[in-house]
C-alpha cells in the first residue's frame, strides 16, 4: 500500500474506517489493471464508448479513476491525480459538485503531505 493510500486512509480514520476507505484502496489496486477503450463489440455490433468523468479533462494530472451513481450514495466519484511521480486518491459521496470537490480534496493533499 502506498503512503498516499495509508494518507487518505488516515484521514479517512484508519484502517478499520468503513466504506470510503475501501474504495480508496479499491481504485488503488484497480487503477494498475484498467483497460481504457473507445469501442466494444457486442455480438455482430460494435458499440462506441465515451468517458463521462469530466475531472480527467478539467484537472491537471488528474488520470482516473471513476464515477458512478446509486440512490443510497448520490452522485459519487473515485479520482486520482498524479505530480512528480506521486498519486493521490479521493473518494467522493453524494455530491452534486463531485469533480470541484475532488480537485480541492487532491490540492490539500498535495499542499501538506510530505512524502519521505
Amino acid at each position: 500500500m502506498s503512503a498516499v493510500t495509508r494518507l487518505l486512509i488516515a484521514a479517512l480514520g484508519g484502517e478499520g474506517g468503513g466504506v470510503l476507505s475501501g474504495w480508496v484502496v479499491a481504485a488503488a489496486q484497480a487503477q494498475g489493471h484498467a483497460v481504457q477503450a473507445q469501442h466494444v463489440a457486442v455480438g455482430d455490433r460494435e458499440l462506441s464508448l465515451r468517458n463521462v468523468n469530466s475531472f480527467l479533462s478539467q484537472y491537471d494530472g488528474g488520470d482516473g479513476v471513476k464515477t458512478g451513481y446509486t440512490e443510497e450514495a448520490g452522485r459519487t466519484l473515485s479520482a486520482s491525480a498524479t505530480r512528480n511521480g506521486h498519486r493521490v486518491y479521493a473518494v467522493i459521496l453524494n455530491d452534486n459538485n463531485r469533480y470541484a470537490t475532488a480537485g480541492a480534496l487532491i490540492d490539500w493533499a498535495f499542499d501538506n503531505y510530505t512524502w519521505p
